[in-house]
């Protein structure tokens, strides 16, 4: 990950960055690798509950990019166990925070989400957006144009006086993304401006059906960016706004253009449905809209509705500027009230401190939970799937951020005995034989080779092509390699590690 330009704040020592950890059920130790510097911090978390590790002057000075450029401007965080991790921006009243995802969730392509720059007490603020490399010699390029070159741990820091949500940006390796604008007002011209801070999701996770719940402001602004010609759009509920750039009607958006609409509590949230995957992002607006409450402008990544998950491991930030905290959790409504969470490890029990808001358009509820516990985690469980999104509000600051989804390829993914090669436990039985499946769209079948398999870089020929396969495995490790040529020619490759340990299956880890 990495930090952008907050506000005004041309030096790391005017602003506060913070990396908050939350562990799961086992102590986890952990490395946060700074790699302009060439230092690490060790750490430790005990079970359920939160690390948060506040950055020295010189780990801020090496993280915080202000110009456009390639820099060694990064952190890798390594650790033990499966951990959910965040990152804070804090410049006075001038707060934002993202989720950071884990390396097996990147991709290679890209479009940035963001909002109008903001010409803000006589300063021209611009709109930014950070890559970074993940593997030595990736190829970065903006709309097709000139590559920028960039080795592990590299940060290529583009700006812009415009605009630039929906422009595309692909690698030839994964990368990390983040949206970064500098000061925005949401809508244009209110008040008040705030950064905008935001780990986006590749495109290839994007998809058709979208559930957006609204804050306890009342109303958040959407937006909605077409990853294909010839997309439309349904929103019941929402009102079609007219921004700098956005298009005028849902129907027939072509590649990167986009929408934006109203969201109301009233109308309780919109179900958003599109024939083509769209990429999605929500916000709480300038505090002067539509009437003076609380809060100011962030941005949150809006998972598809096929990005649901089981349980989702979170933790607040509870800083200063910021009153109320809250868990913004989307669920179906039929099975709402199998809803739990489970606080610091104590047992789990139902939701409490707000209320249910039922939407009928697509039979989803969502509920805004008051967040109050700093020291522990909140593991938020239901079996018929919840997507988690935290926010904050104060008199005139607040954050926005995807705490707790899926983050699967819905593009092209491969299951082993029916577990999402991403998503695989740390072990499962099997009874000799393993079973591979793959599930893809926009498989090129005109010619044989589509479909490849791999075990270890040897290609499984008897497997070629097909979809569903088996094979018996002796004691040892094993890499699982998919590749993939997709109608458009593209080819992309998608890996894990296996470990076979007589008739269980052991999770080594996930490569991406």
């Amino acid at each position: 990950m990495t930090f952008g330009k907050n506000a005004s704040f041309t030096s790391s020592n005017e602003t506060d960055f913070k990396i908050r950890i939350a562990s799961g059920g086992k102590y986890t130790t952990g490395t946060l690798y700074f790699t302009h510097l060439g230092t690490t911090h060790q750490f430790e978390v005990q079970p359920q509950q939160v690390y948060t590790y506040t950055l020295t002057a010189a780990q801020r000075q090496a993280v915080y990019n202000t110009t456009m450029g390639i820099t060694n401007f990064s952190i890798r965080i390594e650790t033990s166990n499966p951990v959910t991790a965040y990152a804070m921006n804090i410049g006075g009243p001038y707060i934002e925070a993202t989720n950071i995802l884990p390396v097996a969730t990147l991709g290679t392509n890209y479009r940035q989400i963001s909002y109008t720059p903001t010409l803000y007490f006589t300063t021209q603020f611009l709109d930014a957006y950070a890559v970074i490399a993940t593997e030595d010699t990736t190829t970065v390029k903006h709309n097709g144009g000139s590559p920028q070159v960039l080795n592990k741990g590299q940060v290529y820091y583009r700006t812009s006086a415009t605009d630039m949500t929906g422009d595309l940006i692909t690698s030839n390796k994964p990368v990390a993304f983040f949206a970064l604008n500098q000061c925005a007002q949401i809508p244009k011209n209110v008040e008040y401006g705030d950064p905008l801070i935001q780990q986006l999701a590749p495109v290839e996770t994007w998809g058709t059906k979208f559930f957006v719940p609204v804050s306890n402001q009342g109303k958040n602004i959407t937006r909605i960016v077409a990853s294909q010609n010839g997309t439309n759009i349904s929103a019941p509920g929402s009102v079609l706004l007219s921004p700098i750039g956005g298009q005028s009607s849902l129907n027939n958006l072509q590649a990167g253009q986009f929408v934006e609409l109203e969201v109301s509590v009233i109308n309780k949230g919109c179900y958003i449905t599109s024939n083509k995957p769209v990429g999605v992002c929500t916000y709480l607006p300038s505090n002067n809209y539509p009437t003076p409450p609380f809060g100011d402008p962030a941005q949150c990544w809006l998972p598809a509705v096929e990005q649901s998950t089981p349980t989702a491991l979170i933790a607040p930030f509870l800083v200063s500027y910021i009153t109320w905290h809250y868990a913004l959790v989307s669920t179906p409504t039929a099975t709402k009230k199998n809803t739990k969470v489970s606080i610091g490890g104590a047992p789990s029990d139902t939701l409490t401190g707000g209320n249910w808001v039922d939407n009928s358009n697509g039979g989803i509820s969502f509920y805004a939970m008051p967040l109050t516990n700093a020291s522990a985690s909140y593991l938020f469980d239901n079996p018929a799937g919840i997507i988690v999104l935290c926010y904050g509000l104060g008199g005139a600051s607040s954050y926005y951020y995807l705490a707790g989804s899926a983050m699967r390829n819905l593009t092209a993914a491969f299951f082993v005995n029916d577990y999402h090669y991403l998503e695989l436990p740390e072990s499962f039985s099997c009874t000799n034989k393993v079973e591979f499946r793959a599930e893809i769209v926009g498989l090129d079948t005109s010619q044989a080779g589509a479909l490849k398999w791999f075990i270890n870089g040897e290609e499984e020929t008897d497997a070629r092509d097909h979809i569903l396969w088996e094979k018996t495995f002796s004691k040892g490790e094993y890499e699982i390699e998919m590749q993939v040529r997709f109608v458009n020619y593209e080819t992309a490759s998608y890996k894990c590690i296996i470990n076979v340990e007589g008739l269980w299956i052991k999770i080594k880890n996930v490569k991406y």
